[in-house]
């Protein structure tokens, strides 16, 4: 029975790491494509964007225009290409993704999570309201 239910989840693993890295990256949520870069460019392709109502004030945006509308961040993690900043109050915690975009290499937000203080996902656009105020 061990044996079986060791197998089982190697399975479940393995098919989880099946999908591609672009989906987990993704998170949940609708992308779509940013603008594409103009032919003979060697750069990576433009990243993808999360398109969610009540997002536009942050999604497209650097992280100068990001700092300027919710303030000092509580964490600001680079990784490789990739830079977060984190936003908290009593309300929710926001967590803002930037990666490269097309030819300039100029990171943008392109991806945005909230969660309650307890950890619960919640509603992006009302966090992001409720960080702004």
């Amino acid at each position: 029975m061990r044996r079986s239910c060791a197998l089982a989840l190697m399975a479940l693993g393995l098919g989880a790491c099946a999908t591609g890295a672009e989906d987990f990256a993704q998170g949940p949520g609708t992308a779509s494509r940013s603008p594409t870069v103009q032919s003979g460019a060697q750069d990576a392709p433009p990243a993808q964007t999360l398109n969610e109502r009540g997002l536009g004030a942050i999604i497209g945006k650097d992280a100068n225009a990001v700092l300027s509308r919710l303030g000092a961040p509580r964490i600001d993690l680079t990784e490789g290409d990739v830079r977060k900043l984190q936003f908290a109050n009593q309300a929710c915690v926001l967590d803002v993704f930037f990666y490269p975009n097309g030819a300039d290499a100029r990171r943008i937000a392109t991806h945005v999570e909230a969660r309650l203080r307890t950890g619960v996902q919640t509603d992006r656009a009302q966090c992001l309201t409720a960080l702004s105020g």
